[in-house]
């Protein structure tokens, strides 16, 4: 088999040596890590992983599959090719703020997606303010078919949940 490059997403509970022992795998199965990046999201864990490997999507399952069972794991491996991962430059920049409660974040990210937004960046925080946690978050994407237009009423829907949200599709907003 010809080398192939793989993104593999795996979602699960936060846990300190999970991205340890999952690298761990990926190595001892001949995969060249290019790029990996972890993201929390309340109790949630992703973690994405660009690899170069000279084995199939099932071999680098079965490879992985005492991780993905250990420590419940959802796993997602996609072969990427120039036709299928074609750089889209970031057209839509949002900043979304609100009291922090369960779950909220991965709500706002869900309702994003779904209103279109192919994301390629994101961060969060949380801070004090007024004796209240308030999280933000920033993100920069590339907006469907649907456009800017479609993402400027869903930041009018956010806004009706008492969050506070910019939307600009210039990068200077997250300045």
């Amino acid at each position: 088999m010809d080398g192939q490059r793989y993104r593999i997403v795996a979602i699960g509970d936060k846990s300190p040596k999970m991205l340890s022992e999952f690298c761990n795998e990926l190595l001892g199965c001949n995969c060249e890590i290019q790029s990996i990046s972890s993201l929390r999201l309340g109790h949630s864990f992703v973690v994405v992983v660009m690899v170069d490997a000279y084995i199939g999507e099932s071999e680098i399952e079965k490879c992985l599959l005492g991780v993905v069972e250990n420590y419940d794991l959802k796993l997602n491996i996609d072969t990427c090719t120039r036709k299928t991962y074609k750089f889209q430059k970031s057209d839509v920049f949002m900043r979304v703020k609100g009291i922090n409660t369960t779950g909220i974040k991965e709500a706002v990210i869900s309702k994003l997606t779904a209103g279109g937004l192919d994301i390629h960046g994101l961060e969060s925080d949380i801070y004090r303010k007024d004796e209240k946690n308030i999280f933000v978050i920033n993100v920069k994407g590339h907006a469907s078919s649907e456009g800017f237009d479609n993402l400027t009423k869903l930041a009018a829907e956010l806004q009706e949940e008492n969050l506070e949200v910019a939307i600009s599709n210039e990068w200077k907003l997250l300045i």
